[in-house]
């Protein structure tokens, strides 16, 4: 009887595993790829070259590839990812989290480039009890984006975007709200 078990609860395994394994491989193997024929991010933006539009009638041209910085709450990884980003062209950068520490790990790594950046951030976003959350509150979105230009060492983005505005009921609350004219 034990051993009619074992092999239905290898396979159950397996199929638990199987999935992981398989990408794991690939990435190992990706990563061989990758040092056995010396490409790296940096080369291989630099070799495509990035290309750049005017967004809308701003003036602003930005780089069709943009740089997410959510996940930079390392401040060796943030100054890193900017590094190679600026020197493969790409200049447009997210700042989709309210986070502090992410802020002022983006602040270190952009000292005396700031220009060289296009900064996107977000309005209607508060970072409370360790969370992002979303927020119509307008002392509430002019606290949070004050701290968070104080905390990127700038007094301006070049962008801002506003979150989840999921129903018509709720761009009304942002439009009538000052929200629009804070911005």
């Amino acid at each position: 009887r034990l051993l009619t078990i074992m092999p239905l609860r290898a396979i159950a395994l397996l199929r638990v595993f199987l999935p992981a394994l398989i990408i794991t491989a690939w990435l190992l193997s990706l990563i061989w790829y990758l040092n056995w024929t010396a490409i790296n991010f940096e080369d291989y933006f630099g070799v495509m070259g990035v290309k750049y539009r005017e967004l809308g009638r701003t003036s602003l041209k930005v780089s069709e590839i943009g740089l997410g910085c959510e996940g930079f709450a390392q401040p060796e990884a943030a100054a890193e990812m900017f590094k190679l980003a600026l020197s493969a062209g790409v200049n447009c950068m997210d700042l989709y989290s309210p986070n502090p520490q992410l802020h002022q790990n983006v602040a270190r790594a952009l000292a005396g480039r700031r220009e060289g950046f296009v900064l996107q951030a977000h309005l209607c976003t508060v970072w409370q009890d360790g969370q992002y959350k979303a927020t119509r509150n307008l002392a509430e979105v002019q606290q949070a984006f004050e701290a968070m230009l104080n905390n990127l060492e700038t007094d301006y983005v070049d962008i801002g975007m506003i979150h989840y505005v999921d129903t018509p009921q709720l761009w009304q609350q942002i439009a009538n709200g000052g929200i629009l004219d804070y911005a």
